[in-house]
């Protein structure tokens, strides 16, 4: 994978959380669960290194469980995707 393709990963992934939690904030049950879809369909493809795959899973599991409880603001967002890269995963 590319820089290029890796950028563009990390940046719709970021706008798909992002619109995630305004739609949470606003109550569109029905727009979240399509963004939900899309947002881990994404995050399910990303690509990294093999010996970081269980600190992305636990990513996962925080995402999945914040999105569950309604429990997430924009820094924890932030903080998902920054760990995502720092993991190498794009």
């Amino acid at each position: 994978m590319g820089y290029k393709d890796w950028k563009m990963n990390i940046k719709f992934l970021t706008e798909k959380m992002w619109k995630y939690w305004g739609a949470s904030d606003r109550n569109e049950t029905e727009k979240k669960e399509v963004l939900r879809k899309e947002f881990f369909e994404m995050f399910d493809k990303l690509e990294g290194p093999e010996e970081n795959f269980h600190h992305v899973q636990e990513i996962r599991a925080k995402i999945v469980r914040d999105m569950d409880a309604n429990e997430c603001n924009s820094i924890e967002a932030t903080s998902y995707i920054r760990h995502l890269v720092i993991f190498g995963y794009g």
